[in-house]
């Protein structure tokens, strides 16, 4: 059985591959504009992981640095009272 080749035919064949290849190639197109989007995404992920570590670390200092303050604090009023006490000692000496 011999197929005769008409011109309707090489031309619906043409279409069909033609078809075919700009499905194929509107997929490949479409896929790597997800994965832009994706590498996109995993950029901004990764901004904000490092955002949120600096803030951490930020955090953590100022902590500490408010620690080390409230003890300079508590230092500086035990001194205070300590002069206190000693301003309030009745003096005994030479003059009573």
């Amino acid at each position: 059985m011999i197929f005769k080749w008409t011109s309707e035919s090489v031309i619906a064949a043409a279409a069909v591959a033609i078809s075919t290849l700009g499905g194929v190639t509107t997929t490949a197109i479409h896929w790597g504009s997800v994965n832009t989007q994706i590498q996109n995404v995993q950029a901004q992920q990764k901004a904000s992981d490092d955002k949120v570590e600096k803030l951490s670390i930020d955090s953590t200092e100022q902590k500490i640095h408010n620690a080390r303050v409230e003890q300079s604090l508590a230092d500086v009023i035990a001194r205070l009272n300590d002069i206190q006490t000693q301003v309030r000692k009745p003096q005994h000496g030479d003059h009573e």
